[in-house]
C-alpha cells in the first residue's frame, strides 16, 4: 500500500498526489518555475473542481517537494497546515552539506539558491509540522533545524516538530 492510500485510510481524508513537470512521465524539463506552477494548478483543481475550501487543505511535501509545498503555503496564508517530511532548507544548503557535492561547481539555478525554503518559511501563517530523521543521509536533519529556527523567529507561530 502506498503512503497516499495509507494516509487516506488511516486518517479518513482525501489525498491528491501529482508529478512535477520534468519528473515521472512528463516529457518536459524540470525547473523551479514549473514546480511552482504545478502546485498552483493542483491547488486550483482542489478548490475549483473538487470544491474543497482552501481552509480545509493541508499541504504535504517531501524532500524536494517540500519547496512546492512551502511555496504554496507561503502564498496562500489560509491553508489549514503544512507538513514537511525531510525538507530541504535550500538546494545550496544541501549541496554544501553533501560531501560528494561539496566541490560541485554550481549551475546558474543553484547560484540563485534555488528551492529556498528558508526564504519562504517565515511567510507561512499556518501551523507547520516537520518530520525528519536524525540519521537521514540524503537530506541532513540540520535542514529541518534551520527551518524550525527561521519559522520560530516569528514569536506568534505555533510549531510542532517530530524528530525520528
Amino acid at each position: 500500500m502506498c503512503i497516499r492510500d495509507s494516509l487516506s485510510i488511516f486518517y479518513g481524508v482525501n489525498v491528491v498526489c501529482y508529478d512535477y513537470t520534468g519528473y515521472g512521465i512528463s516529457p518536459h524539463k524540470p525547473s523551479q518555475k514549473n514546480l511552482e506552477d504545478d502546485v498552483e494548478v493542483v491547488l486550483s483543481f482542489i478548490v475549483e473542481h473538487l470544491n474543497y475550501k482552501i481552509e480545509d487543505v493541508i499541504i504535504w511535501g517531501f524532500s524536494l517537494g517540500s519547496y512546492a509545498s512551502t511555496h504554496i503555503a507561503s502564498k496562500y496564508q489560509n491553508v489549514r497546515g503544512l507538513v514537511l517530511l525531510s525538507p530541504l532548507a535550500s538546494i545550496q544548503a544541501w549541496v554544501n552539506t553533501k560531501s560528494p557535492w561539496q566541490n560541485f561547481e554550481c549551475q546558474n539555478s543553484l547560484k540563485k539558491d534555488a528551492f529556498n525554503n528558508l526564504k519562504l518559511i517565515s511567510k507561512v501563517e499556518s501551523k507547520v509540522v516537520l518530520i525528519h530523521g536524525t540519521q537521514d543521509d540524503v537530506v541532513p536533519f540540520r535542514h529541518s533545524s534551520l527551518l524550525f529556527k527561521k519559522y520560530m523567529a516569528k514569536k506568534e507561530n505555533k510549531f510542532q516538530m517530530v524528530m525520528i
